[in-house]
């Protein structure tokens, strides 16, 4: 029989918090994120634009990234994600700016660690899990064709096993997403969810502290909802307004 390990409820680590922030382009998704304490971001969305007067160090993945075949995305992801695991979210950088948790020229304490966003990261998966399926195969365009229910399969594995152990890192956590609207057709009525692909998509709410909408109104301000609104069950496990306007980590959390 295997060991058993025994862990423990940790009071400094359980009181970081998880954030889900879904909502459509240009709704202040990302520069909300920039806001938290000490983040790194994981950008597949390029929507960095928002934080380009912040010095937040990022690592960045896209379609076009694949045209050089030695890079693996989730394998690269997995691996930062368990070093910053087994070093207390101290993340290595060396001289030429490479994550390095060998002979690195400086740490960077990762208070905040932000995936932006889950939308396209599962998008970029998927398309990963696609092209493996095909090595020694005759290929296919992955742009063309849907994935077969074995590459969500790996998808769906390949997300959850990021997020577990995102769920084991002493820091703040927060994931930004894209939106997808349903109508009704008997009643009419618009609901809508997290765009994320996969399984993943149903287990994503149980994940997180806080599951929030946002969008930006007429007056230019960005708003944040924390309890159910008519375009998104949002739901908070936090004792937090129901909106809140503009909203910063200081504004939810401080």
């Amino acid at each position: 029989m295997r060991s058993i390990k025994v862990k423990r409820y940790n009071k400094v680590k359980n009181n970081y918090v998880r954030v889900l922030i879904a909502g459509e382009s240009k709704s202040g998704k990302t520069y909300t994120a920039g806001t938290f304490p000490s983040p790194f971001f994981i950008d597949t969305d390029g929507s960095g634009r928002s934080l380009k007067d912040k010095d937040i160090p990022f690592i960045s993945y896209s379609l076009g990234d694949f045209q050089n075949k030695e890079i693996k995305i989730y394998n690269e992801i997995f691996f930062i994600l368990e070093q910053l695991r087994k070093t207390n979210c101290m993340l290595g950088i060396d001289k030429d700016d490479n994550v390095s948790f060998e002979n690195c020229r400086e740490e960077y304490k990762v208070e905040t660690l932000v995936f932006d966003s889950v939308t396209m990261l599962a998008d970029l998966l998927c398309y990963e899990a696609m092209l493996d399926s095909t090595i020694g195969k005759v290929s296919r365009n992955p742009f063309k064709t849907k994935a077969t229910y074995d590459e969500y399969g790996v998808l769906g594995a390949r997300l959850l096993s990021i997020f577990d152990v995102v769920k084991e890192l002493p820091c703040n956590v927060v994931t930004t997403a894209g939106i997808k609207f349903d109508k009704d057709e008997v009643t009419g009525a618009i609901s809508s969810f997290p765009d994320v692909l996969g399984g993943f998509r149903a287990k994503i709410g149980h994940r997180f502290d806080v599951v929030g909408y946002m969008e930006k109104i007429k007056d230019g301000s960005h708003v944040f909802y924390t309890t159910p609104v008519k375009k998104f069950a949002a739901g908070s496990r936090d004792k937090l307004p129901e909106k809140i306007i503009n909203p910063t980590y200081k504004k939810m959390f401080g």
